[in-house]
């Protein structure tokens, strides 16, 4: 069953390149013939001149992103204060519904949405407090410079994170 599975990969991406050239994606199109023709194995991330580990980088970039918008829909607070709130809420869902929602395949509406998008961005790496009190003052969305009216540490807690 294997080698039928990877003849049929290998007969796909003998046509790739042609299709991608005529779907206007002469970049990919490209690289995969090259990829292909390779004198000795190539990665295909080297082929299609991306860095190695690009993937993981770009789910740690989601997942802050999803962090920094849920931070936002939070209550005042200084950065640690927030960065406290969502991890226990990130807690609570994860020994709660999450299980039940990844296990169905499904993903969840409104903010059990984003939960759900945090913990699955990076499987097995959950962020720790001090992690997203600095995805947030990064974000700037609680300096000083944002004049949070109801705490005065969320300057302090950026200003640490430069310094």
């Amino acid at each position: 069953m294997a080698k039928d599975a990877v003849a049929r990969v290998l007969a796909e991406l003998g046509r790739a390149p042609a299709v991608l050239a005529e779907g206007g994606c002469p970049l990919l199109a490209e690289a995969i013939q090259d990829w292909r023709s390779a004198p000795a194995p190539v990665a295909l991330e080297a082929a299609l001149g991306l860095p190695l580990g690009w993937r993981l980088a770009e789910c740690y970039r989601f997942r802050d992103a999803t962090l920094r918008r849920l931070a936002a829909e939070m209550r005042p607070g200084s950065n640690r204060d927030r960065a406290r709130w969502l991890y226990a809420e990130l807690h609570r869902y994860r020994i709660g519904e999450f299980s039940e929602h990844r296990n169905a395949g499904t993903r969840p509406d409104g903010r059990a949405r984003l939960l759900y998008d945090v913990l699955t961005a990076v499987p097995g790496h959950a962020p720790r407090i001090e992690q997203l009190r600095k995805i947030i003052a990064a974000a700037g969305l609680f300096d000083g410079d944002h004049g949070n009216p109801f705490s005065s540490t969320d300057a302090a807690d950026t200003d640490s994170e430069t310094a």
